[in-house]
């Protein structure tokens, strides 16, 4: 089991460090023989200047602008769509038949069969414009001495193991460095959240702040 460090904050953490991107869709349904890759095209040129838009005003080069385009397809009739790259540039007719081969592939991987004759319809267009990945890189911290150094008291805590309560050590994570290693039962606390170390279990921390519990043999 992992208990990642700051785990309060890890979804904010993982936004802060995860590359600029919008996300653009626009629904127009139609079946995939009967699609006319001009209006398509044009879609998705409105699209992408929007997109090129949003990520200038973000700061991003255009240089470093990423763009990835899909089609969401589905048998006509059905709920769920599945989504099937769509190519660069202006779209084709000859490309339709290379999106419908790309779609039952997932289909078939998905649900494990295809519908034959069935007919199959475009649901609607996505691109997704992004920028570069955050150059950022973890902070290590010290190698841990003694697990004793974090050591903060101890008090009475109740385990469903044993029934009881059990006089259990509790440690503060911040104190604990890289290799610590905790037997439980025992507590380890920190600002965000408690990380519980039952009878048997034993806990380790890695050199980016990370706590690994092993659980006992069943």
């Amino acid at each position: 089991v992992l208990y990642p460090a700051r785990a309060g904050v890890m979804s904010a953490f993982g936004f802060l460090v995860s590359p600029p991107a919008f996300e653009l869709m626009r629904t127009a349904t139609a079946l995939l023989s009967e699609v006319d890759p001009e209006a398509v095209s044009s879609l998705f040129a409105r699209m992408e200047t929007e997109g090129r838009r949003l990520l200038d005003g973000a700061a991003v080069a255009s240089c470093d602008i990423r763009i990835r385009r899909e089609a969401a397809i589905r048998y006509r009739g059905q709920t769920f769509d599945l989504f099937v790259p769509a190519p660069a540039g202006r779209i084709r007719r000859e490309d339709l038949p290379a999106m419908e081969a790309a779609f039952l592939e997932r289909y078939r991987a998905r649900y494990h069969r295809t519908n034959p004759g069935h007919p199959i319809e475009v649901v609607s267009w996505r691109v997704v414009v992004g920028g570069p990945q955050p150059d950022h890189r973890p902070q290590t911290v010290p190698a841990a001495r003694d697990a004793a150094e974090g050591l903060k008291g101890r008090r009475q805590v109740y385990t469903p193991e044993s029934g009881g309560f059990e006089d259990c050590p509790v440690y503060d994570r911040y104190a604990l460095g890289a290799g610590a290693r905790i037997e439980g039962p025992a507590i380890v606390e920190e600002a965000e959240s408690t990380v519980v170390v039952g009878p048997g279990a034993e806990v380790r921390a890695d050199e980016h702040d990370n706590l690994h519990l092993t659980l006992p043999a069943a």
